[in-house]
């Protein structure tokens, strides 16, 4: 789909797709970190127990981010 505004080339397609993908790739940044976090205050907490779990289970996960304001 082509639109054309002010004598410039303008595909609506291609902006959406760009504006999707800029926000994937600012949800999947946002979530790393926010993995980072959990990991670096469960070491800080000495919890390496916990680590490999959250890493590996989804539901634990969220409930610490809950229970840490993460």
């Amino acid at each position: 789909m082509e639109q054309t505004e002010c004598g410039e080339g303008f595909n609506l397609c291609k902006a959406i797709d760009d504006l999707i993908a800029d926000g994937v790739r600012q949800g999947n940044e946002e979530g790393e970190k926010r993995l980072s976090s959990l990991i670096s205050l469960l070491i800080k907490m000495q919890r390496i127990d916990l680590v490999e779990q959250v890493a590996c289970n989804r539901e634990l996960r969220r409930k610490l981010y809950e229970k840490y304001n993460l």
